[in-house]
């Protein structure tokens, strides 16, 4: 995977290469900067490719979960000036919940990948915040990443979520067993389900839950 990490790099320096050439101080620190920015890209596909593999194995769970603990980080999550950018490991985190909702919609999951991107867009509104990356991120690299991203989880093959298991209620409304047999996964899909559409009623859905997974529930 290290291999096609580093083939995503050279596609990003190319699409950073200007079309024309000069010989300058600006020229010099123009190719300065896109030097600290391919270099960037080294860390932050790792960063994309964990997000990709959580939503592969938790399914719509993994990604409200997400978006919601990191919608609790503050105006960073939504914009870092060039200095901070370039001495960064992770990505601006609203661009991982760019990148995580385009997946999420390639997926057929396309409700909750807008949701997840209005419910940010909203934030940043409120903070006055605009999206801009500092040429770190640029539209046109969004095909190469994608490409990547996928041929990284060829290579990982991380235990998929079954997505007709996801749908079905393991509890019902009082927390008795529906299905005798089930998974974390479900599980906690199914409360996320419960949460939305009932969540004056969760806290106390959500104790039986936890005993079932644990084991120590009796039915």
């Amino acid at each position: 995977m290290d291999t096609l990490v580093k083939e995503l790099q050279s596609k990003i320096r190319e699409l950073l290469e200007p079309s024309s050439q000069r010989d300058d101080l600006k020229a010099e620190r123009d190719e300065h900067d896109r030097r600290l920015i391919v270099e960037a890209w080294y860390e932050w596909t790792q960063e994309f490719f964990c997000d990709a593999v959580g939503f592969v194995i938790g399914g719509p769970a993994f990604v409200r979960a997400f978006s919601m603990f990191l919608r609790m980080s503050g105006r960073e999550a939504f914009q870092l000036t060039f200095e901070e950018l370039k001495q960064r490991e992770h990505p601006v985190t609203w661009l991982r919940i760019r990148l995580l909702a385009d997946r999420v919609r390639g997926a057929g999951y396309t409700a909750l990948g807008d949701e997840l991107e209005t419910s940010w867009r909203k934030i940043a509104e409120a903070m006055l915040v605009e999206e801009d990356y500092r040429g770190f991120y640029e539209e046109n690299f969004k095909p190469e990443i994608r490409r990547t991203l996928d041929d990284m989880l060829v290579e990982a093959d991380p235990v998929a979520f079954d997505e007709e298991a996801i749908k079905a209620d393991v509890l019902d409304t009082t927390g008795q067993t529906v299905l005798q047999s089930f998974t974390p996964v479900q599980l906690v899909n199914q409360a996320w389900r419960f949460f939305l559409n009932d969540h004056n009623n969760y806290i106390d859905w959500e104790r039986v839950a936890i005993e079932k997974l644990l084991g120590s529930g009796k039915d």
